[in-house]
């Protein structure tokens, strides 16, 4: 009997021994497994299980053979960009607010994240010295409630409506739910609908990144509601988002992570990062990797688009990399087949928007960003025709104005050369004595402008122009004299002060005053013009 004790004791411990052996190696020498990857969405569940996911899914563990890396990381010669990469980049007058949620409390319903902060960590160095942002506007934000970030968020819009001329880029890192809901610490959500009305209660172009589950349901609602109104984003505002739809977002260790860990030089060196950097969330790593890694050309402007490309094709690669090593679990390999369709996106996709700042699209600015310089303009108004031969004319008459200026910046800081097409219609009163005369004047000139006082809302122009004026002349039958008509080519010289007041971007309100003169060979016309009008500047 005491032999038989002896032998169940011993059998008993070294199946302990085995169970927790294989607890131990059979999924945390795997680069898959759910420390390296917790989800940035998944609720917790009920269950004893669930300490042992950081996203709060159930772990079903199951053994199986890890096959050899396929990778030799001593074979591998990685060329990471330094900070003589980036010392061509102009600095940018930009605002940035981000979030990094970690520490989510029980009553969330959420578990606990790991490298959301480091996130942020990670976006500001990079803001800091790739992109060549001034910390001081750079507002980092950790472990928020709901009521937290509403204060802060204000203070922030306060700042952005202060500084009309800033970008704005807001970021955040943490968990979201099904319906696109920005999750923060105690479970208080930020609906889709009222982001939307944050970041469209002010003008600033905005660029938004979320690295978070379900991010592209900010996008409006599902198809299923098609009774909803869809609440658009502005349309100077893009969207990068970790996820879309019903896809989740990920966390990865550097430490055991072979296609990423060579970055943490990078990280080191170049972004000043010298504290432990355990992990980033899988699509905020991607950005790591993009300045890290990316062939920065000397003078090539780098935009969003090429950020979203980037990550796109590096995603697909690191799923090629995760089936090289070759999970023999089918649940595994679901997940990693899943992952190809989990590339980031960025909205809206238009053939073209409007930017208040032509610099906005450009994450990177290594040249200088001219715009065009065209100022296309149109005003309508009124002629009062003063002298001996206006005197004849009814009064006021019409007048039309039609110009195009291109700013000579380069002879003088907002000079243009301007080519007008002008349009009169004058016409005497009806009377019995003399014949009705009616001229139609098409005028067209090239001239120059300058703006002396320029602000914000308000400029002040000045103006001179001249050029061949054509009359089209008709008179009126009187007694036996017949109805007739003739053309006449004078000159015309014009003097201009306007005032221009912004409406929206760089659409202006015009209210020009203008001298008009025109040598005809009996006696001059001349007059004072004045109207309305609006400017576009490209």
């Amino acid at each position: 009997m005491h032999n038989q004790l002896n032998q169940s004791i011993l059998k008993w411990f070294f199946l302990v021994m085995i169970s927790l052996s294989w607890s131990i190696t059979g999924y945390s020498s795997s680069e898959d497994n759910q420390k390296d990857y917790s989800e940035r969405g998944s609720k917790i569940r009920k269950s004893k299980k669930v300490k042992n996911n950081r996203g709060g899914g159930i772990i079903r563990k199951r053994k199986y053979k890890q096959k050899k890396d396929l990778t030799n990381n001593k074979d591998l010669f990685f060329r990471l960009n330094t900070k003589k990469t980036f010392e061509s980049v102009k600095k940018q007058n930009t605002l940035v607010f981000s979030i990094g949620n970690d520490k989510y409390q029980r009553r969330s319903g959420f578990a606990p994240l790991y490298e959301c902060f480091n996130d942020v960590i990670l976006l500001r160095q990079i803001f800091i010295h790739c992109v060549k942002m001034d910390p001081k506007n750079i507002f980092t934000n950790k472990d928020l409630t709901l009521s937290e970030f509403k204060k802060r968020i204000q203070i922030f819009i306060q700042k952005v409506k202060s500084n009309k001329e800033a970008n704005v880029i807001i970021t955040y890192s943490g968990h979201g739910d099904d319906d696109g809901s920005l999750v923060f610490v105690d479970g208080g959500r930020l609906r889709p609908a009222e982001l939307k009305a944050l970041v469209n209660s002010f003008q600033n172009d905005t660029t938004l990144i979320i690295d978070a589950c379900y991010s592209g349901n900010n996008e409006g609602p599902k198809e299923m509601l098609k009774g909803v109104k869809k609440d658009d984003y502005k349309s100077n505002s893009s969207r990068i988002y970790a996820s879309l739809a019903h896809l989740t977002a990920k966390e990865i260790h550097y430490r055991n992570n072979n296609f990423f860990k060579h970055i943490l030089r990078f990280y080191k060196e170049t972004l000043e990062i010298n504290h432990k950097f355990s992990g980033n969330g899988y699509f905020t790593g991607m950005i790591g990797m993009f300045f890290a890694e990316y062939k920065f050309k000397p003078k090539e402007n780098i935009t969003f688009n090429d950020l979203v490309s980037y990550i796109t094709n590096r995603g697909k690669q690191y799923v090629e990399y995760l089936a090289m090593i070759g999970h023999e679990n089918k649940e595994q390999r679901m997940f990693a087949q899943m992952r190809l369709n989990q590339q980031p996106k960025i909205l809206p996709i238009q053939e073209r928007v409007t930017f208040l700042n032509q610099n906005h699209q450009f994450i990177l600015i290594q040249k200088p960003i001219v715009p065009l310089g065209l100022e296309p303009g149109l005003s309508i108004g009124v002629f009062f025709p003063v002298g001996d031969l206006g005197k004849d004319f009814k009064s006021p008459a019409i007048n039309i104005n039609l110009h195009l200026a291109y700013e000579m910046d380069f002879l003088l800081k907002r000079f243009y050369l301007v080519f007008n097409a002008g349009y009169l219609n004058l016409s005497t009163p009806s009377s019995a004595s003399k014949r009705d005369v009616g001229l139609n004047i098409i005028i067209p000139s090239l001239g120059i402008k300058y703006i002396p006082v320029h602000t914000n809302i308000f400029k002040l122009t000045v103006r001179l122009d001249a050029g061949p004026a054509f009359t089209f002349a008709r008179y009126g039958s009187f007694g036996a004299i017949k109805e007739e008509s003739k053309s006449l080519t004078d000159f015309y010289f014009g003097g201009e002060i306007g005032f221009q007041l912004k409406l929206y971007r760089d659409l202006h309100l015009v209210v020009p005053g203008k001298l008009i003169y025109i040598k005809y060979p009996d006696s001059p016309l001349y007059g004072i013009s004045t109207g309305l009008g609006v400017n576009y500047y490209f």
